[in-house]
């Protein structure tokens, strides 16, 4: 804006109050830069994430004074009723790779139901497997009918190879939910190496897809003695490894 943004102010106002989520976005973008004394529209500046990351970070370090005070702005946002800015603090927080910003997406993963923010959690997770395998992998025991235990199975598929040697103690397990919840990650897993864009999450496709393989006769025996749930799922799962062949 230069030193035009006084006359452009009343302009950025009027944006922020609008009903479209993108133009408040960006209008928060640019108030950050003509008040950054003022955090009021901070929340609206983690919304700007989603559509333009590079701004988002520019106005975010505007507001913020440290780093500390960035992810107490995430941390605002994860907490919000609308759907859309609990995600773009989600997929922000993924980026963060510090303690605090995995503890708060495995907060969010306990209780998000809403399926696309529960997916920018589970890449979160990923990105900060360091950190979040382990709690992941305790969570295999939740009923897998909720949604929460679909958030957390994505997220060990989006781990790919770090995530197998778990998966193959799951498949073994005395509980049928971390069975079910563990050949459910394993047919992600399958869906996240098939994609193009898998080296996001794999430093090596064709090692992990070898490791994947490997869990082929713990799921194909879960589909021929397990329960109807579970036969559902470990079929699923050999349909998925078996694209990831073809």
């Amino acid at each position: 804006m230069g030193q035009a943004y006084e006359e452009l102010s009343p302009i950025l106002q009027e944006a922020l109050t609008g009903k479209d989520p993108a133009l408040r976005a960006y209008a928060a973008g640019g108030y950050a830069f003509i008040n950054p004394q003022d955090d009021t529209h901070a929340s609206e500046t983690v919304r700007l994430y989603i559509f333009d990351p590079a701004f988002a970070q520019r106005a975010m370090n505007q507001l913020a004074a440290d780093a500390n005070q960035q992810t107490k702005f995430l941390k605002t946002a994860s907490a919000s009723e609308d759907a859309q800015l609990r995600a773009a603090a989600a997929a922000w927080l993924g980026t963060l790779h510090t303690q605090d910003a995995a503890k708060q997406l495995l907060k969010m993963a306990k209780t998000e139901k809403d399926p696309q923010v529960a997916t920018q959690i589970a890449t979160g997770l990923a990105k900060n497997r360091e950190a979040t395998l382990d709690a992941a992998v305790k969570e295999l025991r939740r009923n897998y009918n909720t949604p929460q235990a679909a958030t957390y199975a994505l997220a060990l598929g989006f781990m790919t190879g770090n995530a197998v040697d778990a998966l193959r103690q799951g498949l073994a397990d005395k509980n049928e939910n971390v069975r079910i919840n563990s050949a459910r990650a394993a047919a992600y897993m399958a869906g996240v190496l098939s994609n193009p864009d898998a080296f996001t999450y794999s430093s090596d496709r064709t090692f992990d897809i070898g490791l994947l393989k490997s869990l082929i006769p713990a799921i194909a025996l879960r589909a021929k003695t397990g329960s109807d749930a579970e036969k559902t799922h470990a079929e699923n799962a050999l349909r998925q490894i078996e694209k990831l062949m073809e």
